[in-house]
């Protein structure tokens, strides 16, 4: 039987305090914010990234033992990343910030999901992972290599 890997203290700490702090970041300071046309567009984004990724994360479960890194790395931070520039404020495409909220909302409850459940990996599937109880692997530019020193580091192969 695989032992479940988990991620250790300082990935998990750090997890929860990034997202938190994104959440924050994103929520508006009154409840009437959440109806503004903005968050409503923001949510509605939010959820064709939850969407997208469910797909992208049964994809990968079904049809890829391994994907390359660069490969998992582009799935990963791709469509979040595009999401984010093509909606800052003066954007492109919404022009009043929906698309770094979304990203910023969705991002965030992932992390706070993913320090609860210690999960490694990246942060775009972590409700999927949670969904589906399968973990698929995509490298994540910030925890991957945080967690990789951790747990060298905990092995006692530090230097």
């Amino acid at each position: 039987m695989q032992q479940k890997v988990r991620t250790l203290p300082v990935g998990r700490a750090l997890r929860a305090l990034l997202g938190g702090v994104m959440l924050v970041w994103a929520l508006p300071s009154s409840l009437s914010g959440l109806f503004s046309p903005v968050y409503l567009v923001a949510l509605a984004l939010m959820l064709a990234l939850l969407l997208l990724y469910l797909g992208v994360h049964w994809v990968v479960a079904h049809h890829f033992r391994a994907l390359p890194h660069s490969v998992g790395l582009l799935i990963a931070a791709g469509p979040p990343g595009l999401v984010f520039f093509l909606g800052l404020p003066g954007g492109w495409i919404f022009g009043q910030g929906e698309g770094a909220v979304a990203v910023l909302l969705y991002i965030g409850a992932s992390l706070i999901v993913m320090a609860a459940r210690g999960d490694p990996g990246c942060e775009v599937v972590a409700i999927q992972t949670w969904i589906f109880k399968r973990h698929v692997h995509l490298p994540c530019l910030l925890f991957s290599p945080i967690d990789a020193l951790e747990r060298r580091w905990r092995r006692g192969g530090w230097l």
